[in-house]
């Protein structure tokens, strides 16, 4: 590990702060020895970083009362005044401190052997004025990225998030990547015609930038740039956002279809279809003419999404795993193991199918970013 230079300013650093943030209330030392993920970016080994800290004043060591409060429970000081035949009742520093009154050397004596810091009034101001900068970074970034986005400046806006992210979360820095950002220009320049009919050219735009900054920011809530711009209540922003994103949704299922004619599935439990789509349901629908959507006379403000391959096929697996289990004392006999180590490679598993599902499930909410994070990068591992 480099040495870092003697003018490192290491109140932005995301690890020294982290650091930093965990002895904002007393610690014991032995808690830096603790493996964490965050130590990573210190760029230099912990025990260095504690004494960098500890060396620019923010922390310091705890007075003998606030190590009596880290090491001692209420439970153990009530049971030390017990044994003088003194009164236990008050509250925990009320409690120390009639205990520093009787036993103040033997006290003293016995907490030297514990070595127990907390963050200096200095090093609270560090950690407030990190927040403070890291605040403003944030909300310049997304102003830039919301402004190029609308004019179509995809280029700029990914180079403004890939340095907030370096400067400012390099732990999130690696998640910068093509495929989750792969339908960005798509959703920019295409949306469904109830949308285009509704408003003009740069309002359509400027909704569709908004519904794009989830790609970036999965928690941004978009109709908030939006309410003052177009003149609407924020739900009725919020529902043309659902729509447009729903539409790079249906888009990506209409990529998935193997054949020039597909049957429109919702599914016959999905409680999200209107009476009118759900007159569809086994239609066959020509993939060239199929991008007009919501369907013709969908009353579903979001509108109504057939249902995607991955979750037809989880239906139809539930049904056969209903319909092929075993009667009471039948033996059972899967072989389905043996018959997949015997396929292809290639026909064994859809690496992209994959991805593209993997996707879905994260932007359905089926699963965490962390875990969309972690099994994506198992599944590129194995290409």
């Amino acid at each position: 590990m480099a040495k870092l230079p003697n003018d490192y300013d290491w109140r932005r650093s995301q690890g020294h702060i982290f650091l930093l943030r965990l002895f904002t209330s007393p610690r014991i030392i032995d808690i830096v020895n603790e493996p964490r993920y965050e130590y990573k970016y210190l760029n230099e080994s912990v025990s260095k970083a504690f004494d960098r800290l500890l060396r620019d004043g923010a922390l310091e060591v705890c007075s003998l009362s606030e190590k009596l409060g880290y090491v001692y429970k209420v439970t153990d000081l009530r049971a030390k005044l017990k044994a003088h035949g003194k009164k236990t009742g008050g509250s925990k520093d009320e409690l120390i401190q009639q205990l520093l009154q009787l036993e103040y050397s033997k006290l003293s004596m016995e907490m030297d052997a514990y070595q127990v810091y907390k963050c200096s009034t200095g090093g609270k101001l560090i950690f407030e004025r990190y927040e403070q900068e890291k605040d403003a970074a944030l909300a310049l970034a997304k102003k830039i990225i919301y402004e190029s986005l609308i004019k179509l400046e995809i280029i700029q806006a990914r180079k403004t998030y890939a340095e907030y992210l370096k400067i400012w979360e390099p732990s999130q820095a690696n998640y910068d990547s093509d495929y989750q950002f792969s339908n960005l220009r798509r959703m920019l320049e295409k949306s469904p015609k109830r949308l285009a009919e509704k408003y003009d050219k740069q309002s359509l735009r400027k909704l569709q930038a908004a519904a794009a900054m989830d790609l970036f920011w999965r928690d941004e809530p978009g109709w908030r740039w939006l309410s003052d711009d177009l003149g609407l209540e924020a739900e009725e922003i919020e529902q043309s956002m659902q729509l447009t994103k729903r539409y790079q949704k249906y888009l990506d299922l209409i990529e998935e279809w193997s054949f020039q004619q597909n049957e429109i599935r919702f599914g016959q439990d999905n409680p999200n279809v209107c009476d009118n789509c759900r007159r569809l349901e086994g239609v066959k629908l020509d993939k060239k003419k199929a991008l007009e959507w919501p369907f013709e006379g969908c009353t579903n403000p979001t509108g109504c999404l057939p249902l995607r391959s991955y979750e037809l096929q989880r239906g139809e697996e539930f049904e056969r795993e209903d319909a092929e289990l075993p009667d009471e004392g039948e033996e059972e006999n899967d072989n389905s193991e043996e018959v997949r180590a015997s396929l292809p490679q290639s026909l064994a598993v859809d690496y992209f199918n994959l991805l593209r599902q993997l996707k879905y499930m994260l932007d359905d909410g089926l699963i965490t970013a962390e875990e969309y994070q972690a099994k994506k990068a198992d599944i590129l591992s194995r290409i």
